[in-house]
């Protein structure tokens, strides 16, 4: 009855539409920047949102990376200019993508941006001497202590606000010579016919390390924290001794 059925079913017409040559990339880590480095040198305009206000995600913080042996931070930079040098690359720091409307090859995104730091930045560093807000500083994994508007060697290469800790005080504001800080939320909308997705990874929940005696001593450290002390650029400038 089956095969009696087929014979009187019609078959599925063939539809083609137009693909817009942009491509959306989530996620400005190694992954994110890698898919927006070969899509840009194969002539794609290319949109690169990144939750955090610097590029790199988590590699910028390792010490040395096998096999080139180089710094985390030295091989996020190649891939930062590899991406720009094709001239069709923008980046969205401190942003989100807030909607996605349309269908494959279609897409229309609005990218939601609390990137408050512009452009006129020119590190004078008046801003972080008033900002009230201190927390750990999750990039050295918590082992020192920043303010919500500060500055690390990643790219961009300008003072970053933090947009989960900052509070919108404006103590910034008025402290900043160039006026270079902007503390409203900006959206943008942006049509492109492909989505690539490569928001990384977070390390486990360090509760569950208490009952090891993470942080009932500073010598008991998660392997995270023990990269950072390694780095050269990290809390002890890559002496481990000085930490522990």
């Amino acid at each position: 009855m089956s095969v009696a059925r087929a014979a009187n079913l019609d078959p599925l017409s063939r539809s083609t539409v137009g693909v817009t040559p942009v491509a959306c990339v989530v996620g400005g880590g190694v992954a994110g920047l890698t898919a927006a480095r070969d899509l840009t040198k194969n002539g794609y305009q290319v949109h690169l949102v990144e939750k955090k206000p610097f590029l790199g995600g988590r590699l910028p913080k390792l010490s040395r990376v096998y096999p080139e042996e180089s710094t985390g931070s030295e091989l996020i930079k190649d891939l930062i200019e590899s991406a720009i040098g094709t001239g069709n690359l923008n980046i969205y720091p401190a942003s989100e993508v807030a909607e996605v409307e349309g269908y494959v090859g279609n897409f229309e995104v609005t990218i939601e941006s609390r990137d408050y730091m512009t452009e006129k930045c020119d590190g004078c560093a008046k801003c972080e001497e008033v900002c009230p807000v201190e927390v750990d500083d999750d990039f050295n994994e918590g082992l020192t202590k920043r303010k919500a508007i500060f500055k690390q060697n990643t790219f961009p290469d300008k003072y970053y606000i933090d947009p989960e800790t900052c509070t919108l005080c404006g103590e910034c504001v008025k402290a900043c010579p160039p006026g270079a800080i902007d503390l409203s939320t900006r959206t943008a909308n942006v049509s492109c016919g492909s989505l690539v997705v490569a928001t990384g990874f977070e390390a486990g929940d360090p509760e569950e390390l208490l009952k090891h005696g993470l942080g009932s001593h500073k010598g008991i450290l998660t392997t995270s924290q023990v990269e950072r002390l390694l780095h050269k650029e990290g809390p002890t400038s890559g002496d481990i001794e000085k930490h522990v």
